[in-house]
């Protein structure tokens, strides 16, 4: 089975993505990167216990009450094209970075607990299928609120794609 890294994307808030795709057979697929992952502008209230934040590759969101939300977490969404009609897409993730960086020393961390998308897609007749990612993120629960104001956090995860 060969394995082709086709492009890395960067988030703004949360994230980078390593794309791989991987097949038997000599077709050629590209993938791109419509919307980063990410799990927005976030107050967090009370740090005194874990506290989860999640949006699914649906697009539903649940948080606990210790965050406020500023600017709402968004699904990734990537489009495979190039691909024949109706092609199954064996999808698979794993997370690379589990706790969520910032430049900034003596601040709180977040820990980048999940993904969650559908594990096998079906191109539509013109090959395209679309791809939708969602994940879930925690507090550290390690007492004050030391997050920050502002302070991007980010990690890394790879999506594979096996046809």
């Amino acid at each position: 089975m060969k394995n082709k890294v086709i492009g890395t994307a960067r988030s703004i808030l949360f994230g980078s993505l390593l794309f791989a795709v991987t097949s038997n057979i000599a077709v050629r697929a590209d993938i791109e990167e419509l919307q980063a992952l990410s799990f927005g502008k976030l107050v967090v209230l009370n740090n005194d216990e874990i506290e989860t934040l999640r949006i699914d590759k649906a697009g539903n969101l649940s948080y606990s009450d210790v965050f406020r939300v500023i600017n709402p977490p968004q699904r990734a969404r990537f489009r495979a094209f190039n691909l024949p009609a109706n092609t199954p897409l064996n999808v698979s993730s794993v997370i690379l970075q589990s706790t969520l960086a910032t430049d900034r020393p003596n601040l709180q961390r977040f820990t980048f607990d999940e993904l969650d998308h559908l594990g096998v897609i079906i191109t539509d007749e013109t090959g395209e299928a679309s791809i939708w990612v969602g994940g879930q993120i925690s507090t550290s629960g390690e007492g004050p609120i030391l997050y920050g104001d502002s302070v991007p956090f980010t990690a890394d995860y790879r999506l594979t794609i096996d046809f």
